[in-house]
């Protein structure tokens, strides 16, 4: 059976097993829209000017009633839909084996993007928290089934350039990590252990005065696997645009985090981690939470902090699209745009000497969410929320 073939049929049990469930949901939704939206406006009037951003507001118990439904159908959706669209994937990846660093995402949505709102819900189902301060580079690596598979890396070093590389099986799984080295040799060794096949994923980070850097490359055997590639600045711009490729059909894969977020306080820490960061990088500190309408996330940070750190952070809406993409926080004190709806937050903070990120650093970050003067109190607009 030829790959394009086996896809064709993947997706096709793919739709037949989850349009039930979106079906329901968008009953679902229907149904409880007056509620929520009765719920939310009483909430709204009772919130402080300012919060806790990592704890929100909580939920009261009317609006989480009426939120559990649809957060439990979302989440079960998106299990299910992540469990089936496993072997479309691997499939896809047979397909398009990346044969040097390659900028998928950025493919995906500018050069050819021939099928954007499909790789939007690829995304959000995969990787659902878009890294919108670097476009993470793919590299396919075939290896033998036994022994250690040992790459060589050249160790880059440039001012105002970070990057991190980190290996993953074909569940997600990190099976090997390695970072830019100030005081290290030229070249670093990246230990595989026996899989049949790997992904490399890269993360160049740009900031100062730099605007592009050319990736390391990488040596396998003798051979340059890695090629000579190029990453500017200017590539992040398509974040801007993501929001565009945004249907309603999407909601019901994320609708959970909000109201999971707001009652993180009531919730395992090990399980919200786990849901709203599916895919691990362990070199980076991470911050999130809720966001509500009219509120606005402000940071106070300590200057040691922003010495030797780039602080990220990107908000997004419900359905996990960035609204407020690709935000740096690089003053002590600093306040992000007001948000225009509901939705969570991510801060990601990594280190500039590409070194991995103490979990220390967070005691000296803080955010809250600030209510906007004159925020209006009334109802979300229909399709928002």
């Amino acid at each position: 059976m030829s790959v394009r073939l086996l896809r064709v049929l993947l997706g096709i049990r793919l739709g037949l097993i989850i349009l039930p469930f979106l079906a329901f949901f968008t009953l679902l939704y229907t149904f409880l829209y007056l509620p929520r939206r009765l719920f939310r406006s009483l909430e709204r009037r009772r919130m402080q000017r300012t919060l806790d951003a990592v704890v929100g507001s909580g939920m009261s118990l009317p609006l989480a009633i009426c939120e559990a439904p649809l957060a439990l159908l979302s989440y079960m959706t998106y299990e299910i839909f992540k469990c089936l669209l496993r072997p479309l994937a691997e499939s896809h990846a047979l397909a398009q084996r990346e044969s040097r660093w390659t900028d998928r995402l950025y493919m995906n949505f500018v050069d050819p993007a021939p099928r954007p709102q499909a790789a939007a819900l690829v995304a959000i189902s995969w990787g659902p928290r878009w890294n919108t301060h670097t476009n993470v580079h793919f590299l396919h690596v075939d290896m033998p089934a036994s022994g250690v598979t040992t790459f060589e890396v050249e160790n880059v070093r440039l001012a105002g350039f970070s990057w991190q590389i980190i290996a993953y099986d074909d569940r997600q799984g990190i099976v090997g990590r390695l970072a830019m080295a100030v005081d290290g040799p030229d070249w670093l060794t990246l230990n595989v252990g026996a899989h049949k096949a790997a992904r490399l994923s890269i993360r160049p980070y740009i900031f100062g005065e730099r605007t592009s850097a050319v990736l390391p490359r990488v040596v396998l055997n003798g051979q340059d696997i890695a090629g000579c590639v190029e990453f500017s600045r200017d590539r992040l711009a398509f974040n801007y645009t993501l929001r565009k490729h945004e249907r309603p059909i999407f909601w019901p894969f994320q609708w959970h985090v909000y109201p999971m977020l707001c009652c993180r306080t009531w919730l395992p820490p090990e399980l919200v981690r786990r849901i709203y960061l599916p895919v691990g990088n362990p070199e980076t500190q991470w911050l999130y939470g809720p966001v509500h309408e009219g509120f606005a996330l402000h940071f106070v940070i300590a200057e040691h902090v922003l010495t030797d750190h780039l602080v990220f952070c990107t908000v997004y809406d419900r359905a996990s699209f960035p609204t407020l993409p690709c935000g740096s926080v690089e003053k002590p004190v600093q306040m992000l745009e007001v948000c225009g709806e509901d939705g969570f937050w991510a801060t990601r903070v990594v280190r500039k000497d590409g070194a991995t990120t103490s979990e220390q650093v967070l005691e000296h970050i803080r955010v809250t969410l600030v209510r906007a003067m004159g925020a209006q109190d009334g109802w979300q607009p229909l399709g928002e929320n």
